[in-house]
């Protein structure tokens, strides 16, 4: 089996030469051995192997020839972490609005969850008929949380300690900001205050954007995947929502555009019963926190795209910058 190139590359950066080059050397001999352990066989229909990030994920066919699929995190430090949070909120579920977990390995960071097609998204469908079908999907993920999940209001505290010290740090060398931007980040670090004492304690997806949405294969219905599971409102979900798919934005000049991005942060809030505020005002701490973390990269475009976000949920001057412009995530 050919390892994906794409994902070859992401481990060996995060996980190093020497330990993600063993993972890479030794995981043919991992899937054989969950294939074993599991009962499964390999799907002929699917000769190559999808991928996420950090991740493998195999075809494959259970007991009386039901369709499944194998994925395989590797040992970086992400995925250890991320995957006893994400078992915990698939088990939660239940298959009620998500994948169905049906198997899982810890040590291994493996998974046996049913297949989904992976050949359609809600990337493929237009935003206008996207949006209602995310909206009942966040209804339907939003239920009483399992213990030991991170939370909002742990974010937020994060958000009041770091915010100040990264904008004193990163700001100053970032030519796109500009001093009228400091209101986007005294309404990030007000809306962190609020949410320290916030009380909501839901279940929610912290990614669930549209290309984490994926069809039943029998087209019936739509499945969250790759949850990054946090308790809190479920209104800190809409943001993924509105960093993907800025292209699409409709608008002649860049000051319609961020009409519209305000008017689909409303949208989507509206389509999930949550407070339009509140989605507005915790997007942008959300989209802020991405931009500090792309100028700590020195990833400029990245953090060009976050600064537009933040300017047009918040309502301010957007410049000349057109959105179809901006760096793709996608």
């Amino acid at each position: 089996m050919n390892i994906p190139d794409h994902l070859a590359g992401n481990v060996l950066k995060d996980c190093g030469p020497t330990l993600g080059g063993q993972w890479i050397f030794e995981l043919p001999g991992l899937i054989d051995r969950f294939l074993g352990a599991w009962g499964l066989v390999p799907d002929p229909a699917f000769p190559q192997p999808w991928h996420g990030y950090q991740s493998i994920v195999i075809p494959v066919a259970g007991r009386a020839g039901v369709p499944l699929a194998l994925r395989i995190a590797a040992p970086c430090p992400e995925p250890i972490r991320a995957h006893p949070l994400e078992r915990a909120a698939l088990n939660a579920w239940r298959g009620r609005g998500s994948v169905r977990l049906l198997a899982d390995d810890e040590a291994g960071r493996a998974s046996l969850l049913e297949r989904l097609d992976a050949t359609r998204n809600l990337g493929t469908v237009p935003i206008a008929d996207a949006i209602p079908v995310w909206g009942a999907l966040v209804r339907t993920l939003s239920i009483v949380p399992p213990a030991g999940l991170p939370t909002v209001a742990d974010s937020a505290r994060g958000w009041l300690a770091d915010f100040p010290r990264k904008a004193a740090a990163l700001l100053p060398a970032f030519a796109e900001w500009r001093a009228a931007d400091h209101s986007i980040l005294r309404t990030a670090l007000e809306t962190a205050d609020m949410l320290t004492g916030c009380r909501t304690a839901l279940l929610v997806h912290g990614d669930l954007h549209y290309y984490n949405v994926l069809s039943e294969l029998n087209g019936a219905g739509w499945r969250a995947i790759d949850p990054k599971p946090i308790v809190g409102p479920p209104e800190y979900a809409v943001a993924p929502m509105l960093w993907n798919r800025l292209y699409e934005l409709p608008g002649h000049t860049p000051a319609e555009q961020s009409d519209a991005l305000r008017a689909r942060s409303a949208a989507l809030a509206v389509s999930a019963g949550l407070d339009v505020e509140l989605t507005r005002r915790l997007s942008i701490a959300r989209e802020l926190e991405n931009m500090f973390w792309a100028l700590a990269d020195n990833a400029q475009a990245d953090a060009a795209r976050s600064l537009w976000v933040c300017r047009a949920l918040a309502g301010a001057d957007v410049g000349r910058t057109d959105a179809r412009s901006l760096a793709r995530l996608v």
